[in-house]
């Protein structure tokens, strides 16, 4: 594609620019605070508003369980949700005799599920990535 053409793609019906996202290119209305279409943060209120914030931080946590390239991503998402796991299955077990506080042991569980999910595609991403990359590598040589 030409710059011609990218450059209309980037504007609006009204000629006005728009932005583009920094993580995937999408053109966004100019001033918006997140990208439309992968949700990453476009300003620097996105990290400063209360609201915005935790989106922002949710979109952090997406990118390193969808596209964990680097080590550092990996093991920190396995500290995280790991100690989240061990936690959940910890109120589990110390729940189980205990039929009154039902509440307890069900939370437990669920905190053990969902780090146990987000853990697994984080992992099952890792290794993944890593083997296209040893694959794109190795074709070129």
């Amino acid at each position: 594609m030409n710059t011609a053409e990218t450059e209309a793609q980037n504007l609006d019906v009204g000629g006005v620019e728009r932005e583009l996202c920094r993580t995937c290119l999408e053109p966004n209305e100019p001033g918006a605070t997140f990208c439309k279409d992968c949700g990453a943060p476009l300003s620097g209120y996105a990290a400063t508003g209360p609201f915005e914030s935790l989106l922002a931080e949710g979109h952090a946590y997406r990118q390193a369980v969808e596209h964990p390239q680097k080590l550092v991503v990996f093991l920190g998402m396995w500290m995280i949700f790991g100690f989240m796991g061990c936690v959940g299955a910890f109120m589990f077990v110390l729940n189980l005799g205990q039929y009154e506080s039902r509440w307890f042991g069900i939370m437990g569980l669920v905190m053990f599920g969902i780090g146990i999910a987000i853990l697994w595609r984080t992992t099952r991403n890792y290794f993944r990535i890593r083997s296209e990359a040893k694959r794109v590598v190795a074709a070129s040589h």
